[in-house]
């Protein structure tokens, strides 16, 4: 091998390992007619599965990547449908509605690894903020986006009290956010990209 070629194959090598793989930048916003947030409440007495009838998210990153995968999902308390009005009245006080009407989750970043993917952010609600970690799979099929979820909270964490009615019966400090979103994907430039 001449001293010419082996130059040149050397420069080739080395561009192809500095090259980064490539990268998609989209947008990526639920459709609300197809997605869903649906909260599993588990009580003594009255165990109920509400729902967040209506929210505002996006997300925006490298698909193909997951670099810098980021967004932001917010809804009010009063969308949360617990199946029964007196009931969201109650949780609307318990929770101090009027200091704090809205809950929030920020996307920091998407991970992968051999066990699976996380989302990770904080989830903010009655002006208390946590970090959390979400186990979530993500499929694409052409240019639409499904991405599915549970994360388990604890209410206790944020503060609030234990709720006990009639001295024996409870609600489980713990419950599930349980989540389908489902849309399509749009291309963004660049300048484009959430800070």
């Amino acid at each position: 091998m001449t001293k010419k070629v082996l130059s040149c194959t050397c420069v080739l090598a080395a561009l192809a390992i500095g090259t980064p793989a490539f990268s998609e930048l989209v947008e990526f916003q639920p459709d609300h007619e197809k997605s869903r947030i649906d909260v599993d409440v588990e009580a003594t007495v009255g165990s109920f599965v509400g729902r967040i009838k209506e929210y505002q998210a996006a997300f925006q990153g490298d698909l193909e990547t997951l670099a810098d995968f980021k967004g932001e999902l917010s809804f009010d308390f009063k969308d949360l449908e617990t199946g029964k009005e007196k009931r969201n009245e109650d949780m609307r006080e318990w929770m101090g509605y009027e200091s704090h009407p809205r809950g929030r989750f920020v996307l920091k970043e998407v991970v992968r690894s051999a066990s699976g993917t996380l989302a990770v952010g904080t989830l903010e609600a009655v002006g208390v903020q946590r970090p959390v970690e979400i186990p979530v799979t993500l499929e694409r099929n052409g240019d639409q986006l499904s991405m599915d979820g549970r994360l388990t909270v604890n209410y206790q964490d944020f503060g609030l009290d234990l709720i006990r009615m009639a001295l024996v019966l409870t609600v489980n400090p713990e419950f599930d956010v349980i989540f389908h979103f489902e849309g399509p994907l749009k291309p963004v430039t660049p300048a484009a990209r959430s800070e």
